[in-house]
């Protein structure tokens, strides 16, 4: 993935397809995941934070885009407050109906405190139907 500083502004953005004949999902350039056909989708989500900064809040933010462009919607957000400097791992995985022109993408927010993602994090979605 891109490694980027985590601030209130910006949105990091790393993909991963797992669709071996890839005609139901397509990469959008540091945009996120596009389903090209209606189906279940999986995201896994599994980052690698480097703290920086003692009481450092983070959240992490699923977001759907339905169709492609449209205002996001907040599937799943989780919240995690460090207290000392170190790495922070978050992991989860959720499923969602999804539609042709669904956008998957993430959002990773510091609303205090300083962070930056590592490489070893990963964004990966399966459409399983």
């Amino acid at each position: 993935p891109n490694t980027e500083t985590v601030n209130n502004t910006s949105d990091t953005g790393s993909y991963s397809i797992n669709n071996p004949s890839n005609t139901k999902l397509e990469l959008l350039s540091n945009q996120g995941v596009k389903t090209i056909a209606d189906g279940i989708v999986r995201i896994d989500v599994d980052f690698v934070l480097e703290v920086t900064s003692a009481n450092t809040d983070v959240e992490i933010s699923i977001l759907r885009e339905r169709p492609e462009g449209a205002t996001q919607t907040t599937l799943q957000a989780v919240e995690r407050r460090m207290p000392n400097t170190a790495n922070m791992v978050i992991g989860f995985s959720l499923y969602a109906a999804g539609r042709a022109d669904d956008v998957y993408l993430y959002k990773i927010h510091a609303s205090s405190g300083a962070a930056t993602l590592k490489t070893a994090s990963s964004f990966t979605i399966t459409q399983l139907s």
